[in-house]
């Protein structure tokens, strides 16, 4: 197993000492490999391209009329229940930041009134309760910033059931690194959550019916106190997954900001505990939590949905057939993580999924899918009679996108366990970012391709938190360098000039 710059991997390398042979050089060959058992004229050039559709429809807020990558939301293999705490981002005292019950505990807004109990209460969709595996994405600012409030957000369980119910957490809560057009933060957490690093500073809790427990919790911050306790900076971003286990459990979720004292984890649980029926004032200046979301207004997410990952179809791209269609660049614009409300006249573009819990001041979709899992298969060829380079990139003009992504190359299809297996890459890209575009593959920048031949293409992305949305993937299409053709895998038709 070759791996590549920026964590591609090439499952099926092993020809380039023939390649680099002397019989070979200067020399056209046409010649078979005997593993593949494929003739001239056979191989990719005989599969039949993916017809490439656009979506069509007009509205308000559509942004229909794209090209589109077919596929179809499915369950995660990593959890039953997603909890989005976002909303109020940013907070200006202790308190509950987001829960599942019914309805909200009390708090006020930014200007220092109430919200009322009737946008507390939460719009049930057949909520009955997290009642298996579950994760929590926590996306908070704490204020002031300057050292004066130190905190900590701690993921509190409360067991509603009638038997004992065991836990087992894991965390990436990060504290730590710049946001800006930098976006270590975000980017740190991505890599972190697709490498599976984890941290356990509480491996097992087990909590008896009524009773409560805190599952994780972060550093303090904003804190100056030094030491690995404590963060200067104002943001936690971060996954909680939980694995639970009981008979017929049923479970209320609270994320919480508590007073944070550093080194100092005794107080963690009664601190969360004193807080559980008080929420945590909103900071938000730019929206007005006291009412609906209207018009084309998107909002956040907060609230709880089905966990899920996003699949595409296979998608076989010729090289040759995007020329004669796209144009000599072969450039496929598809649009990305299209919500609901964008998608109305063409529902088979959009990628979100309706929530099961949510407060009624946002709106009932996982917009943005945010640390969502997507996985993309693809299957690269080239029917023409030159070599070509297929590349695959993302990217976004008028606003920065950044993802979190594995990819694996192969001769052969590629399972989920084998891209799993594949180190992460982070990268942004946008008008704040290097380029507007950026490849999956690095530097490496696509997939050359012999006459007649084909790869397997598979990734597996998450979009990073404050990634803007909807994002583009576009495919283009170039001629190979002959250093890129010299050290070719084939395994299938080999054309040396």
């Amino acid at each position: 197993m070759n791996l590549k710059p920026d964590g591609v991997i090439d499952t099926d390398a092993g020809v380039t000492q023939m390649l680099n042979s002397k019989i070979l050089k200067n020399t056209l060959v046409l010649g078979i490999l005997a593993t593949a058992g494929w003739a001239v004229g056979q191989g990719a050039c005989e599969e039949t391209p993916s017809e490439i559709l656009r979506t069509s429809g007009s509205g308000p807020c559509s942004l229909c009329g794209g090209w589109l990558l077919p596929g179809n939301v499915e369950p995660s293999r990593d959890a039953a229940f997603t909890i989005h705490s976002d909303l109020p981002e940013r907070f200006l005292t202790e308190g509950v930041l987001y829960a599942t019950t019914p309805v909200l505990p009390p708090f006020d807004l930014n200007n220092g009134q109430p919200l009322s109990e009737e946008m507390r209460t939460q719009v049930n969709r057949g909520y009955e309760g997290i009642t298996d595996d579950f994760e929590v994405f926590i996306f908070h600012i704490s204020a002031p910033g300057d050292g004066s409030a130190p905190r900590r957000m701690t993921v509190y369980a409360k067991n509603n059931g009638e038997e004992a119910v065991t836990i087992n957490p894991r965390q990436v809560l990060i504290t730590d690194g710049l946001v800006g057009n930098v976006h270590e933060m975000e980017s740190n957490l991505g890599r972190r959550v697709l490498d599976e690093e984890w941290d356990t500073p509480i491996s097992t809790v087990t909590i008896q019916p009524g009773e409560g427990a805190v599952v994780a919790y972060s550093k303090v911050f904003p804190s100056f106190a030094g030491g690995n306790d404590a963060s200067a900076n104002v943001n936690c971003f971060g996954i909680v997954r939980a694995e639970v286990i009981g008979e017929n459990p049923n479970l209320d979720v609270y994320t919480v900001g508590i007073v944070g004292q550093p080194n100092n984890t005794s107080n963690i649980t009664p601190f969360t505990e004193a807080l559980l029926d008080q929420g945590a004032q909103s900071g938000e200046t730019s929206l007005n939590l006291a009412t609906t979301p209207g018009g084309c207004d998107l909002r956040r997410v907060v609230g709880v949905f089905p966990s899920f990952a996003w699949r595409s179809e296979q998608m076989t791209l010729d090289a040759k057939a995007l020329q004669s269609e796209f144009g000599a660049t072969g450039r496929v614009l598809f649009s990305m993580a299209l919500p609901e409300i964008q998608t109305g006249p063409c529902p088979e573009a959009r990628q979100t999924r309706e929530m099961l819990l949510h407060p009624p001041y946002v709106r009932n979709d996982t917009i943005g899918n945010y640390m969502t899992e997507y996985i993309l298969h693809f299957r690269l060829i080239n029917r023409d009679e030159e070599p070509k380079k297929i590349d695959l990139r993302f990217g976004k003009g008028d606003a920065d996108v950044g993802l979190a992504w594995q990819l694996v190359t192969s001769n052969n299809p590629i399972t989920d366990d084998e891209l799993r297996a594949t180190p992460a890459t982070t990268k942004w890209a946008g008008p704040n970012q290097s380029s507007i575009f950026t490849s999956f593959f690095g530097e490496q920048a696509g997939v050359a391709l012999r006459p007649c031949q084909g790869k397997y293409v598979a990734i597996r992305f998450m979009i990073l938190g404050n990634a803007s949305l909807p994002f583009t993937l576009e495919t283009q299409v170039t001629t190979p360098d002959p250093d890129e053709l010299a050290d070719l895998d084939t395994g299938n038709l080999i054309m040396i000039q």
